[in-house]
């Protein structure tokens, strides 16, 4: 499972259709995807809404952006999360090793990522 950090935008229109029905909307949507919501928030600022979550893929992700803006109106920005420590375990140089070991597998089905070269 990865984690994603979902910020959404309500729209005029979007904002005078809100209810607290969207938030089982949405609760909803990552649950039939296999997914888990850790938090919501309410934002002031540049976004709206803050969604702490898991999904099992990328496409997934995909998915649930698309789906919720439907089912919501509320355009998201989906980004996806590491904790910190894993992070750190990135900026270890040991790490370089093992990237270069599993660089010709694939990443999703019929993608290499030797095909962005």
């Amino acid at each position: 499972m990865n984690t994603y950090l979902m910020l959404g935008s309500y729209s005029p229109d979007s904002l005078q259709e809100a209810d607290a029905d969207r938030t089982s909307k949405i609760v909803g949507i990552i649950e039939d995807l296999g997914g888990h919501i850790f938090s919501i928030y309410a934002l002031l600022g540049t976004f709206d809404l803050a969604v702490v979550l898991r999904l099992p893929s990328n496409i997934d992700a995909m998915k649930a952006s698309m789906a919720m803006t439907q089912g919501t109106g509320i355009s998201w920005n989906t980004c996806p999360a590491l904790s910190v420590q894993h992070f750190d375990e990135l900026l270890d140089p040991a790490f370089e090793d093992v990237q270069a070991e599993t660089a010709d597998e694939p990443t999703e089905p019929g993608f290499r990522a030797t095909d962005l070269n």
